[in-house]
């Protein structure tokens, strides 16, 4: 299981925010549950204790979560489950594959944590997560809360359908633990954390140069401070959160592993003296000294015999000639040093496979190298050249050095590679290499399409791109393909689109003369660009965008004008309007024409081609902006680079954006319901009206669910409902009074700001031939409206 560290707050917000997209997208409710089992344990009280919770999805099919739990920061203290990452974090459970969200508000009490999986799903009840805790003192009991607001609430927390990505949560189980009095109060903690040497242990002789110390902490009581811990080694000082120490465990077990830089000397004798505390202050102590393994023997040198030319006469008898030892030039400065190239995985090398050999090529300097120096430190472990999973063939004096680190490397981990060694002269020299390794799922897809890149195409076009660029290349560049597809041609809606959610945030709206409206589906058409021009001349005097329900309007003085609407996607709309003196209630309701339909102007080619392109892109612009937003995920996931970031980016502030305005639309309480089929019905018309003038003072359209309110002033008005291919009244509407003396088809009702809970009926109109795409009509918008 890989655990991906995000930045604090923020960060998780938004990760939690991410999760919750999905379910803007359906609205179907399943049954699962979030469990606390035990719900109610009875448990010692200021010991280190646990409570799991559970993700029930038996009979449903899940591949995305995220949980939020809430708790009395007075009564419980939530112990850190990962000291090496910053913040606090719980245990994750085995339910889902990856857990991309895990923090602790301790300021505020707030558990969040996020899961999903990309190849399996969850189909069974499951541990989601493991709460590490203990109660303060004198606390009888608490209670950890589960915040679920109801089916269908994307802002609290969720468990997503696979296919469907709707919320199946339906029900929740909280935890109530209570505590009785136990040996565990912090005023009985008389002992202070015991410090145990595993590897190796005080007095003992012939250690590996490779040997790394291996100690453990415990404490039964308070837990310990793994915060407090430092190591001295001949003289050298370690503390908590130093590259070469290691720490897994819990504040009552704790096991480190302290990984020294560079090997052991030979023979050589080592002091390691530890200290730590436990939370309640008590200092725990312990110290070994050990020695390591002799040097071993180093083979004498050859001296090749002295080569004599044969003599002119041979000698009257047989001539000695001393041997003399070879005499070594004394040490200099500036010495070239060996030349060290990282062959397998290259520097830099991303996605290496996890079972890789490390290979690497040392060529000689100036001086031969002391082969017996040459160390390879992998991640804090210290292999010789003499190891036996080092392998050295030499090609012409550059040294090709295998390593097999015994061991396959974790998933997406980090590998950091130290050569160092010596010359005969004792001149050091060292290089450095860092490789990561590829991710699971970057492994599932290296599967798919190929592990050298679709070997079927080597050699062709396509297969040398992918080998040039790889998998992450490919994913990024379709990802900005299918944004910048989306920006441009959206570019229109764009300023509407930000004026509409600026006004939306500062809840001020317009005094609404209508609504526009497409012609043949009756949906509202948003940011259409609408003018108001002195007739007969070219002054325009008042300009608007249509909001995102397709309503507009205007604050201008009496007189004759020319009104004008356009939309990239229609042809331009002109009539020509009087306002009177005094007038506040005109409505004017314009239904839009498609370029694409009949008319009596026909476009050109080049617009006919441009209208059929935009209407290919609006039928599947919500497929490409998903299809984009999940290479942009599947590029942070393989490789989390800048650019990638960016592209990412750019999708969550339109993601953002759109979920503002769903949300503002949340508390949405009133509708309009098919008298027959008890449906709601979509983007119907409700216009309000003042009873003494019968002036339209608002007008709302409701939603693709068919749900609308009003949040203007109380009181009691006149009501008109609109929709092709209905009547208004129903005559099932009989809980309202029906207006007659003004309107036939209005009633009369009360309204409040927001919230009223009002019910609309309209009765079909046999006589209407309604020509709405009805799938079109129930769609959820795009995110650029």
């Amino acid at each position: 299981m890989i655990k991906i560290s995000f930045p604090k707050k923020r960060i998780y917000f938004l990760a939690f925010f991410f999760l919750g997209l999905a379910f803007i997208f359906g609205t179907k409710t399943q049954a699962a549950s979030y469990n606390f089992q035990p719900a109610n344990p009875v448990i010692d009280g200021e010991c280190t204790s646990t409570m799991d919770i559970y993700a029930d999805v038996t009979g449903e099919d899940s591949n995305a979560a995220d949980l939020e739990v809430t708790y009395n920061t007075s009564q419980i203290t939530v112990l850190d489950a990962d000291p090496m990452l910053p913040g606090v974090q719980i245990i994750p459970g085995n339910a889902y594959e990856l857990f991309f969200a895990n923090d602790v508000d301790t300021g505020t009490g707030t558990i969040r944590i996020g899961a999903a999986s990309f190849i399996t799903t969850l189909t069974t009840n499951a541990l989601f997560a493991t709460i590490q805790f203990k109660s303060n003192p004198g606390i009888l009991a608490t209670t950890f809360h589960i915040t679920f607001t109801g089916v269908g609430d994307t802002l609290d927390s969720n468990i997503a359908e696979t296919t469907t990505s709707n919320d199946l949560l339906t029900s929740t189980t909280d935890g109530t633990p209570t505590f009785i009095t136990s040996s565990c109060s912090t005023n009985l903690d008389n002992n202070p954390p015991a410090v145990n040497f595993i590897a190796p242990v005080n007095n003992q002789n012939n250690v590996s140069v490779t040997q790394p110390i291996v100690i453990s902490l415990t404490d039964d009581y308070s837990g310990v401070n793994i915060t407090t811990f430092s190591m001295s080694v001949d003289g050298n000082v370690y503390n908590y959160g130093s590259p070469y120490i290691n720490v897994t465990g819990t504040p009552n077990n704790y096991t480190v592993t302290f990984n020294p830089p560079i090997a052991w000397s030979y023979g050589s004798g080592h002091n390691v003296q530890v200290s730590v505390e436990d939370n309640t202050g008590k200092l725990g102590l312990g110290s070994i000294y050990f020695t390591t393994e002799p040097a071993p023997p180093t083979p004498p040198p050859v001296i090749p015999p002295p080569v004599i030319p044969p003599p002119a006469n041979p000698p009257p008898g047989p001539v000695s000639v001393p041997i003399e030892p070879p005499i070594s030039p004394p040490p200099v400065d500036n010495v070239i040093p060996p030349e060290i190239i990282f062959v397998n995985p290259k520097d830099g090398q991303t996605n290496v496979p996890p079972d890789t050999n490390i290979i690497i090529q040392i060529s000689e300097g100036e001086y031969p190298i002391d082969f017996g120096t040459v160390t390879f430190n992998i991640n804090g472990t210290i292999i010789t050249s003499s190891d036996p999973r080092v392998q050295v063939v030499n090609n012409k004096g550059k040294y090709i050095f295998t390593i097999n680190p015994s061991g396959s490397f974790s998933p997406g981990q980090n590998v950091v590679v130290i050569v160092s060694g010596k010359d005969l002269l004792e001149n050091d020299f060292s290089s450095t290499g860092r490789f990561s390794i590829t991710t699971p799922l970057e492994m599932f897809l290296k599967d798919l399409l190929g592990k050298d890149g679709f070997p079927q195409f080597r050699g062709t076009f396509f297969g040398n791109i992918i080998n040039t660029i790889g998998i992450t290349g490919i994913l990024s560049g379709l990802s900005l393909l299918l944004l910048i597809l989306a920006l441009l041609i959206n570019s229109s809606n764009i300023i509407g689109n930000i004026f509409g959610i600026i006004a939306l945030l500062l809840n001020k709206r317009k005094r609404p003369w209508g609504v526009i409206l497409d012609s043949k589906t009756q949906k509202p058409v948003s940011f259409a660009t609408v003018r108001l021009v002195v007739e007969n001349t070219l002054e325009v005097i008042a300009q608007t965008v249509s909001a995102l329900d397709g309503t507009y309007g205007f604050n201008i003085s009496e007189g004759k004008y020319t009104l004008e609407v356009r939309h990239p996607q229609y042809k331009i709309f002109k009539t020509s309007i009087e306002i009177q003196k005094d007038e506040e209630g005109y409505v004017l309701d314009i239904e839009l024409a498609s370029i694409l339909g009949d008319g009596v102007s026909r476009p050109k080619f080049k617009d006919k081609l441009k209208a059929s392109f935009l209407s290919f892109y609006n039928k599947f612009r919500d497929a490409f902006f998903i299809f984009g937003f999940l290479f942009a995920v599947l590029s942070i996931l393989i490789s989390p680079s800048i650019w990638n970031w960016i592209i990412f980016g750019i999708f969550l502030l339109i993601i953002f954006f759109n979920v503002i305005l769903e949300y503002k639309s949340r508390s949405l309480f009133s509708d309009v319901e098919d008298a027959q089929t008890g449906k709601k019905v979509p983007f119907a018309i409700v216009k309000i009206y003042e009873l003494i003038s019968y002036k339209n003072i608002d007008t709302r359209v409701c939603d693709s669910r068919g749900n609308f309110d009003y949040y203007g002033e109380p009181g009691e008005y006149g009501v008109v409902v609109a929709s092709k291919g209905y009547k208004f009244p129903s005559k099932t509407q009989t809980n309202l009074p029906i207006i007659t003396d003004m309107y036939s088809g209005m009633v009369r009702t009360n309204l409040t700001k927001g919230k009223n809970k009002l019910r609309l009926f309209l009765d079909p109109d046999e006589s209407v031939l309604v020509q709405v795409n009805q799938g079109e009509r129930a769609s959820i918008q795009s995110p650029f409206g």
